[in-house]
Parts: C-alpha cells; structure tokens; sequence
C-alpha cells in the first residue's frame, strides 16, 4: 500500500490535512513558547517551582512533528505544482524497459 495512497482523487484532501497538521502543531509549540515569555527554562518549571518534564516533552515531540510534517507537507505542494502524484513520482526513478 506504500507510495500509492494519494492520487488525483483524494490528494485534495491529503494535502489540506497536511496543512492543517502543521497550523495546528505550529499554534501549540507557539503557544507554549508565548505562555513561558520565550524561554525554555519557563516551560519546564511550573510557577510553583515543581519541574514539568511532561510538558517540555510535548513541546520537544510536537516541534519535531510539525517538522517533519512541515517537510512532507512542501513535498506534496512540489507534487501540486508539477499536476503529479506520488506514483508518477516514484515510477520516474525506476526502468520501465
């Protein structure tokens, strides 16, 4: 099932959900950095003074989701703008002969 799941029929919708992923990852990471006034260390200590490793680790897993998304997502609008799919894509590499 791999390299054929987005073709001329649902790639629409492929790509807006790619889109939205990285909106809505983007929006938390900058969230949580405007709520610690840009600073990791305010991330990470609660203002009680405990230590939240929890929410430091979902910002660090969500930034690196939204790059990784954020890369697949500019792949894809590649493929938009040359009117190809990800199988026409992945066949020119390949011998047909």
């Amino acid at each position: 099932w791999m390299v054929n799941c987005v073709g001329f029929y649902n790639r629409k919708f492929f790509v807006l959900f790619l889109g939205w992923t990285v909106v809505a990852t983007l929006d938390f990471v900058l969230a949580m950095l405007f709520k610690g006034n840009f600073k990791v260390q305010n991330i990470l200590v609660a203002p009680d003074g405990r230590i939240t490793v929890i929410k430091f680790m979902a910002v660090i897993i969500d930034t690196a989701l939204c790059i990784a998304v954020f890369g697949f997502f500019l792949f894809h609008c590649k493929l938009v703008y040359y009117n190809q799919t990800t199988i026409e894509d992945d066949a020119s590499r390949f011998d047909m002969g």
